[in-house]
């Protein structure tokens, strides 16, 4: 990636993310859970926001062709924290410009590691997560 070129994520967990709690499939031990309720401790990536944005940051290419266009945009990934705390079924929930723009932001979020899983009543709870990706070009991209 051309160092004029800079990535910008902005993740505001009380703004513009979402945790909410899944319901168990019937059949699974316990009792199904009311797929209105809410966790009572969210899902945490370790060291938290600043480490989640360290790490989108790191892993993260800017597509070519976005880059040539010009195109920025904002996609938001949807995916789920299961109850061990890994990342499953991530998917872009809104898409920004450019199909690659999401493409790429589901490549690096099915890169995370582990979360700390989102509880309810004391125990781990599997819960979807929505996470907006900024893609933004902060320098003009020169032409030779």
């Amino acid at each position: 990636m051309p160092r004029h070129v800079a990535l910008s994520f902005f993740l505001s967990l009380l703004l513009s993310a979402n945790a909410q709690e899944v319901p168990a499939p019937i059949g699974w031990p316990g009792p199904d859970i009311d797929a209105n309720a809410t966790v009572q401790e969210a899902p945490e990536f370790p060291g938290g926001m600043p480490a989640l944005m360290d790490f989108l940051s790191a892993h993260v290419v800017y597509p070519k062709d976005a880059l040539d266009q010009g195109v920025e945009g904002k996609v938001y990934i949807a995916f789920m924290v299961d109850k061990d705390g890994s990342v499953k079924d991530v998917e872009v929930a809104r898409g920004a410009g450019l199909p690659s723009l999401g493409e790429e932001a589901v490549r690096v979020v099915g890169l995370l590691p582990p979360w700390k899983p989102g509880r309810l009543d004391g125990r781990p709870v599997k819960v979807r997560y929505t996470l907006p990706v900024n893609f933004r070009l902060t320098s003009p991209v020169k032409s030779k």
